[in-house]
């Protein structure tokens, strides 16, 4: 047996095996093989029962199982570092496609490195392109760099058909010939698609990594769609179809300023969770992140 494939016994000051247990154990350790934990128990018995394993004492240290980060985007660098000063969501995001996109391969490789770097060692990510133009390239850079850093990640395909200029695509041409003409040039379309497109091609992009990571030990796969109002009927109701039939997971963007409250009040008039009870996606398989308007989302029913 090589050293590579001998046990390890880790000897911190504690363990913090779980939430019942505030105060840790100290004295404690772990053996661990690969991917596994063989044992754990008071230091010294833990060395006496795994005597062919390899010692390692972490001095000042407490070992806890990984932290999960329940909501991220796959992207690390801020928008500060992009060049983008804080605003009101709607204005930075228009403001945001201007600026150059970032490298899918070295952005994946730097976000896994900084979860593990603080401990992270589960995530769920959903939607934010990068803008390359190219969102299969950029969701299969992050699932790669994922199963490289051995992080377990449920990772959500981004979509969205509606809403690039305004939220109410029936008031674009009204809303962008009111405009200054120079502000109208600024109320554009995207460049370059965001996402996969419209519903075919997002069921299509979602299949195709289900066939590749559908059995995967750490890699889940579902849908994300950017939010209510990014996103007609018809796309929710097709993946709320494929979600069900495939057990996928749904995660949501809620709403997240006052414009998106204004706007999801008039496409939503029965509210926006009830449109969702609707659509066949209000059930365990769907998670809501930034619900900081709850109450315009309707989850106080």
């Amino acid at each position: 047996m090589t050293q590579a494939s001998l046990p390890t016994s880790l000897l911190p000051d504690a363990i913090l095996p779980d939430s019942r247990t505030p105060g840790g154990l100290p004295g404690h350790g772990v053996a661990v093989q690969g991917n596994r934990i063989l044992d754990l128990g008071r230091r010294e018995e833990l060395v006496e029962r795994n005597p062919q394993a390899i010692t390692k004492v972490l001095r000042g240290a407490v070992l806890m199982p990984g932290l999960v980060n329940a909501h991220q985007h796959g992207r690390l660098v801020s928008s500060l570092q992009l060049g983008l000063e804080d605003d009101y969501l709607e204005s930075f995001m228009v403001k945001s496609r201007d600026r150059l996109f970032l490298d899918p391969e070295l952005n994946a490789r730097l976000v896994c490195a900084s979860f593990l770097a603080g401990g992270v060692t589960t995530a769920v990510q959903t939607n934010t392109p990068l803008g390359t133009g190219d969102y299969e390239r950029e969701i299969r850079s992050m699932i790669s760099a994922y199963d490289g850093a051995g992080i377990r990640a449920a990772v959500a395909v981004g979509c969205m058909d509606r809403g690039h200029v305004v939220y109410r695509d029936d008031l674009e041409e009204t809303f962008v010939a009111g405009l200054p003409s120079e502000v109208g040039v600024l109320a554009t379309r995207p460049a370059r698609p965001i996402y996969a497109g419209n519903s075919a091609n997002t069921i299509a992009l979602a299949k195709a990594l289900l066939q590749d990571y559908g059995r995967h030990p750490l890699i889940s796969i579902g849908y994300g769609p950017a939010g209510p109002q990014w996103a007609s009927d018809d796309l929710l109701r097709a993946i709320a179809t494929h979600a069900s039939e495939d057990g996928l997971f749904v995660h949501f963007h809620g709403l997240e300023s006052i414009a998106q409250c204004v706007a999801v009040a008039k496409i939503y008039p029965e509210g926006f969770l009830a449109r969702l009870k609707k659509l066949g996606l209000a059930n365990s398989r769907t998670s809501i992140g930034h619900a900081d308007f709850h109450r315009s989302c309707g989850l106080d029913d």
